[in-house]
């Protein structure tokens, strides 16, 4: 729908979020795009126009080797615990903080005009994910309590950090705990179940679910012998158990979960909260780099170039979405719009409105053929049996009949 071309390096992160100067309607949105430059850039998107139009923009903070960022989120992120527990409004408010990781294990929170609030040092190797650990009521607090955390940080030092940011108020930060994966075992990806629990996936093929309360990992799930790219949840109601979808680096993905689903075998038998694999597939031909879910569909990126989005419940594909001449790092919905940013320096959405009402049309053409075809099949026996019964009673007919046995014999005479 849009092709947004202003980056001048690889887009590592977007965010739609509602206009704050609008009223309650919520019917305009910002998109905020973040480049592996540095560049922040912020769109005002009408929805009722196919363009957005630029309204913002700076450089991320103040800072030496501001081409080192590695990935970035936001305090008001949809991956962020005061997004996780929400199902009321799809688009998040206004991020007030930003959150990036650098290639030498610096993490730095800027304000949401740029401003360089606070650094944290400890990691030894790139950072590869950021999560905010605040939940909305906190973030309208301006109490700080130092043993509630902030953010967490992954690494390719194989470690997660779990952090106390108060940046809004002191400026300063320290390191709560440190959770260490083993010698060359990179943290790929984390995920937020709640703010006391979040899920990493490491190389070593496994996803380990991780209680910030006990500061321990509570269990640990072989998902593939490779390596475990990117995960993601889904759930269709509030009181469902949470389902964990994988990427790994050869592009497969495959959904877990603890609920029963008959002709399943448990992973880890005897395990407490054991999970089962209901779904693999090939998804595609390269790292599987971010996995996103949207209603009931699962919107999967990769580094062969393709946006793909299946069916949660069977994995079916339903689209594919060509466009990106490099590969698709992040993604974000701001529903009807699924925005996409690649290493080809662009900016793109898709219209997800426009393919559910497709989707729609074609289950009614489906189900009105399927209709058609059983009431065809039906008429088709009725008018058999009909005919059958009709020649089976001329035949009596004429056999019973003297006149009608001599005008058949005239006939054949």
């Amino acid at each position: 729908k849009d092709r947004l071309a202003d980056h001048a390096d690889t887009v590592l992160f977007i965010q739609a979020f509602l206009d704050p100067l609008q009223d309650s309607e919520f019917t305009r949105q910002n998109v905020m795009t973040v480049s592996a430059d540095g560049v922040v850039t912020v769109y005002h998107l009408h929805l009722a126009t196919s363009n957005p139009t630029r309204h913002g923009g700076f450089r991320l903070g103040q800072v030496a080797n501001i081409e080192s960022i590695t990935c970035l989120t936001s305090d008001t992120s949809p991956v962020s615990a005061a997004w996780c527990n929400s199902r009321t409004i799809e688009t998040p408010p206004p991020p007030s903080v930003l959150y990036g990781g650098h290639v030498n294990g610096k993490v730095s929170a800027w304000s949401a005009d740029g401003a360089l609030l606070v650094e944290l040092l400890g990691h030894t190797g790139a950072i590869t994910a950021i999560r905010s650990l605040s939940t909305l009521d906190r973030l309208s607090e301006s109490e700080d309590d130092s043993d509630e955390p902030d953010l967490a940080t992954a690494s390719m030092d194989a470690s997660i950090r779990i952090w106390r940011v108060a940046v809004l108020t002191e400026g300063s930060a320290a390191c709560l705990f440190i959770l260490d994966f083993g010698l060359r075992n990179p943290v790929s990806d984390l995920v937020l179940l709640s703010p006391q629990e979040l899920v990493a996936s490491t190389w070593d093929g496994q996803v380990r679910f991780i209680s910030l309360t006990e500061r321990a990992c509570s269990k640990a799930l072989q998902v593939v012998m490779g390596q475990v790219r990117s995960i993601c949840r889904w759930r269709k109601k509030a009181e469902d158990d949470w389902q964990i979808f994988a990427g790994t680096d050869e592009g497969n993905i495959s959904c877990w979960t603890s609920g029963s689903f008959p002709g399943l075998t448990p992973n880890l038998p005897g395990a407490v909260g054991v999970l089962h694999q209901r779904l693999s597939w090939q998804g595609h031909w390269g790292h599987v780099i971010s996995l996103n879910t949207c209603k009931d569909w699962l919107i999967s990126s990769a580094e062969d170039k393709l946006i793909r989005i299946w069916d949660t419940f069977s994995g079916r594909l339903i689209v594919e979405l060509w466009g990106h001449s490099a590969g698709v790092i992040s993604t974000s919905v701001a529903w009807p719009l699924l925005w996409t940013g690649s290493r080809d320096h662009t900016v793109r959405s898709w219209d997800l409105g426009e393919i559910d009402r497709q989707m729609q049309e074609t289950a009614a053409m489906e189900l009105c053929d399927a209709q058609s075809f059983q009431y065809e099949v039906t008429f088709s026996r009725l008018t058999l049996k009909q005919l059958k019964k009709l020649a089976a009673e001329k035949k009596a007919a004429t056999k019973g009949d003297p006149k009608q046995r001599g005008s058949a014999r005239g006939r054949r005479q």
